[in-house]
């Protein structure tokens, strides 16, 4: 399944880290956020330091925002899979229990569940999560 990477806006220094620190295909942690007021079915996505290649571009992108690898959380927020409605059923099959499981891996931190998937960056400019069942 692939969804469209939404949000990335509203991160500060989101955009840079995809489009300068990234590669094709980075592996990325998906994480249900039930408690979302605006998507009850929002699925978060984050990365791991482990995927991001530091670059002088890299840095540069990131001082725009006054960030430095070093002063950003890991797992970093990138956005939310994309709520289009037709999006909406596999958003809630990805959410069951038994659907998380089938994502690629499982990922215990901090007591929730979460799951694993990549990110693609397409030629257009969108960005998209892949989740392999």
């Amino acid at each position: 399944m692939k969804f469209l990477l939404v949000g990335t806006v509203f991160t500060p220094g989101a955009a840079a880290l995809i489009a300068k620190g990234l590669p094709q295909y980075a592996g990325v942690i998906l994480q249900a956020e039930p408690e979302n007021p605006y998507d009850a079915l929002a699925v978060r996505v984050l990365v791991p330091r482990d995927s991001v290649i530091e670059s002088p571009e890299l840095h540069e992108a990131l001082a725009a925002f006054a960030l430095t690898l070093e002063s950003m959380e890991f797992p970093f927020p990138l956005g939310h899979l994309g709520a289009k409605s037709e999006t909406k059923a596999a958003k809630a099959a990805l959410r069951e229990g038994h659907s998380f499981a089938l994502c690629a891996e499982w990922h215990s931190l901090g007591g929730e569940a979460r799951s694993a998937g990549r990110l693609i960056q397409h030629p257009n400019g969108s960005n998209l999560v892949e989740v392999t069942p």
